[in-house]
């Protein structure tokens, strides 16, 4: 019976593990590059609006 209570644990940890890994490629290949590419229209966005400001 301990046994199966340790199985269920150390497969629980294997399951948390293996999410917070994925959670993390996630983040670095999805969530990261889209910060920057709002960021970078953002700027291009304040650069023409200044553009159009100075005319």
């Amino acid at each position: 019976m301990i046994f199966e209570v340790n199985y269920v644990t150390d497969n629980q940890r294997k399951k948390t593990e293996r999410l917070a890994f994925i959670k993390e490629r996630y983040k670095k290949l999805v969530l990261e590059p889209r910060r920057e590419i709002e960021f970078e229209i953002e700027k291009a966005l304040d650069d023409e609006d200044s553009d159009l400001d100075t005319l």
